[in-house]
């Protein structure tokens, strides 16, 4: 019994965790609660699927690793480590507490953690790849199970999604039943729920509720009463010729109403037409994030890179602000190519800063000396300024 819970928590740990790791982290936001939809052996079968996927590409990119010249990784990742866990774990027997090593044990749990946070980031990832580059909206194969997402929010996979226009929020009419009452609610679509398992709404909570009454005209002193005096809890929405409707707002922040009470329910979808600024904005957050990313690994890279050019802090140091700068003027330039940037400074203030930042590299790969190129540095900065001052003048001629 001991050999079998062995190996269970063993092949448990290595070929599920993972997928649920995955599997958690990929249903996110809107779609938590699919985690828990479809029968067992469905969902054992998606974790394992994922689990050996997420170790097919941690197995890649060891090897990549271990076999690159320029890399040096700890022992916990090599072939050789990784191999004799495998065989030492799988064995149907307890080792013997002379075979014991600490070190073994902490590869061991090195090793998993780094394949349960791999697990855990491409799962997040690509929950949040698809919901940026809306893949499910546009592709059947990546769509959730959750259609009430894509009923509440206006997308093109219930047909109201105007690409020239902007989401704003969803106004829910909902028609209840009570006591044999029918009664007409509206308000702003905070939020709803679920049931886990047949993906029925359970409720739909609502912001800003009001109900509509139906008031004879001869029964409407109170109210217009009420309405004069600025109290704000009546507003006349429709006026007919024997009765008036009124909406009556609701007090309270969050008004809920669950499923059982609901006859009918309208959805308008409120949307604003997007600008070119609006455009420019959104261009501007996805420029800025893909600069970020790329100054994250500049920022790592020169560290964890093994090579005889930067071994030293000091070199390290400036590669990584040599290539940062560089990051920082080509990312100014192609705002200010797209007309992000309401300041224009041109071509060739972009290539004069690039050559100014490439000047370092001529003692990082040894072709000066660190004295030589700290004086081309000057004399270059020097003869760019007084070309500048130079040419102000004639321009404002």
């Amino acid at each position: 019994m001991e050999n079998l819970a062995l190996n269970t928590i063993f092949y448990v740990m290595i070929f599920i965790f993972p997928g649920l790791l995955f599997r958690k982290f990929y249903f996110g936001g809107e779609f938590t609660k699919q985690f828990q939809q479809g029968n067992l052996m469905e969902r054992f079968l998606w974790t394992l699927f994922f689990s050996l996927i997420i170790i097919v590409i941690c197995t890649l990119i060891f090897v990549f690793l271990e076999n690159h010249e320029y890399f040096i990784i700890q022992d916990y990742i090599s072939y050789d480590t990784i191999k004799n866990l495998f065989e030492s774990l799988s064995n149907n027997r307890l080792p013997e507490q002379v075979d014991i090593k600490i070190i073994d044990c902490l590869n061991f749990l090195y090793l998993i953690l780094i394949l349960y946070f791999i697990s855990s980031v491409f799962g997040y990832a690509s929950y949040k790849f698809i919901r940026i580059t809306n893949i499910d909206t546009n592709s059947f194969a990546f769509r959730y199970k959750n259609y009430w997402h894509y009923l509440i929010k206006s997308n093109k996979t219930n047909g109201n999604k105007n690409n020239k226009n902007k989401y704003l929020y969803t106004n829910a009419d909902v028609l209840v039943e009570y006591n044999g009452k029918q009664e007409l609610f509206s308000g702003y679509v905070q939020n709803y729920f679920i049931d886990p398992i047949s993906n029925k709404l359970e409720c739909i909570i609502l912001k800003n509720a009001c109900k509509f009454i139906n008031i004879k005209n001869e029964e409407i002193d109170d109210i217009e009463k009420s309405i004069s005096q600025n109290e704000n809890i009546y507003e006349l929405h429709k006026e007919l010729k024997d009765k008036k409707i009124y909406k009556k707002f609701i007090s309270g922040d969050i008004f809920t109403i669950f499923n059982e009470k609901i006859v009918n329910l309208n959805l308008t979808y409120v949307e604003q037409v997007v600008t070119n600024f609006d455009i420019k904005r959104k261009q501007k957050i996805i420029i800025n994030f893909i600069y970020y990313s790329f100054f994250v690994m500049v920022a790592i890279f020169p560290w964890v890179l093994q090579h005889e050019l930067i071994t030293t802090i000091k070199r390290k140091i400036i590669v990584s602000m040599v290539i940062i700068c560089m990051l920082i003027f080509i990312k100014n330039y192609i705002l200010e190519v797209m007309k992000i940037n309401e300041k224009s400074e041109g071509f060739l203030i972009f290539l004069t800063r690039l050559f100014f930042c490439a000047i370092p590299l001529l003692w990082v790969y040894k072709y000066l000396s660190w004295g030589f190129t700290l004086l081309i540095l000057i004399v270059y900065l020097f003869t760019i300024v007084s070309l500048i001052n130079k040419i102000k003048p004639n321009v404002m001629k």
